[in-house]
């Protein structure tokens, strides 16, 4: 059950504490600007949390502006019970690294995922960094680094604070830290630092597409050989890359397969290109009907700024409100048949009806094109 509590500083904080379901589990009090209580404030609302809570977000509350010693207070009051943590955009980089130090080791060692993202870490020293990180519990499995713009560090100084994460990490996110500025020897370097731990590895929207074909060889040669994913969507790496270059770069990776799963969408106009002749097999074996091929391959188009004449004749063409009622009424049988979906036809429909229902408060249409993708990624990428 998740709850999500704003504060109405006009009415009491004990009132509103007590409005927290008792049997709740994922609590989010994150943009309630928690900065400008006081410490009596503070621990009043902590001491308030309910013992069923395992997934706390306190993001986006500047608390880098509250004393050091009153920020370690805060979260050695966080409930053992706490086992993901979300401290991402709270300014931490206005501690010093010793305040860190401490407000790190007072996290519960119930503590498995833990999300510093967006903190301005790169304000930091590597030296600081190293402190910070070695303060971190023991028993984190799942650490966010993500848009702490580490690029900004030197190849040596980002190489330090890698390897001083924690041996028991397996899921490491460093996506969005501008690595891209790096030359491919130095993000080499970079790699190399990894931990042998790590299994999954976040480094999407790194602007890596800039790199040349052959760079590529050696990125790939130094990640580590434990890797069983790695995540390097949004980063342009097929923009303006013909197929041949496109498959040089996949190919790069040839000493990490078949253990190893990249996931490679949204990174540019080959997305078309790469599903383009599995879902013409799909289509010319009958196993999807071509108005289905039609709405799911219509999807891939919307990202290129310059449609060709005959992309543009495509989507001209897409009835769109008839489509999306032809996928999610023959859409069933056919996942059905790939085992992606269990039980009757209807409940196929429905599960993929659940999908996209998760983000319909966005927008439908781009719901049913998330269905869409990871229908099509399930068995064609």
């Amino acid at each position: 059950m998740v709850y999500r509590l704003k504060f109405n500083y006009s009415q009491s904080y004990k009132a509103q504490l007590s409005l927290i379901p008792a049997a709740v589990t994922h609590l989010d009090i994150s943009h309630n600007y928690l900065c400008n209580l006081i410490n009596a404030e503070l621990a009043e609302i902590f001491s308030a949390i309910p013992a069923s809570v395992t997934h706390l977000n306190i993001s986006h509350n500047l608390l880098g502006y509250l004393p050091g010693a009153e920020l370690a207070e805060i979260f050695s009051a966080i409930l053992a019970s706490v086992s993901h943590l979300d401290i991402s955009a709270n300014a931490l980089y206005m501690k010093k690294s010793a305040e860190l130090a401490e407000i790190f080791s007072a996290i519960p060692a119930s503590v498995t995922h833990l999300d510093m993202s967006n903190n301005g870490l790169y304000n930091l020293t590597a030296t600081e960094l190293v402190q910070v990180l070695h303060a971190i519990p023991d028993t984190v499995t799942h650490l966010n680094i993500s848009g702490n713009e580490l690029g900004k560090l030197t190849a040596t100084e980002l190489a330090e604070v890698l390897r001083a994460i924690p041996a028991t990490v397996t899921h490491l996110d460093i996506s969005s830290n501008e690595l891209g500025n790096l030359t491919a020897t130095e993000l080499a370097e970079v790699l190399r630092a990894i931990p042998a731990t790590v299994t999954h590895l976040n480094i999407r929207s790194n602007e890596l597409g800039n790199k040349k074909d052959d760079e590529f060889a050696l990125l790939f040669e130094a990640l580590p050989q434990t890797l069983a994913l790695i995540d390097l969507q949004s980063n342009g790496l097929f923009t303006k890359r013909n197929a041949k270059s496109r498959d040089a770069l996949l190919n790069s990776a040839h000493h990490l397969k078949p253990k190893l799963y990249m996931e490679v969408g949204n990174n540019g106009e080959a997305n078309l290109a790469r599903v383009l002749l599995p879902i013409l097999s799909l289509t010319k074996q009958a196993i999807i009907p071509f108005d289905i091929a039609c709405l799911i391959l219509s999807y891939f188009l919307h990202t290129l700024a310059k449609p060709n004449a005959l992309q543009e004749r495509m989507i001209e063409s897409l009835d769109k409100a008839t489509l999306e009622t032809a996928y999610r009424a023959h859409g069933g049988s056919w996942l059905k048949a790939r085992l992606l979906f269990k039980g009757t036809k209807e409940q196929a429909i429905e599960q993929l009806r659940e999908r996209a229902d998760k983000h319909r408060q966005r927008d439908w249409e781009k719901a049913t094109a998330k269905a869409s993708y990871r229908t099509l990624a399930h068995f064609c990428l």
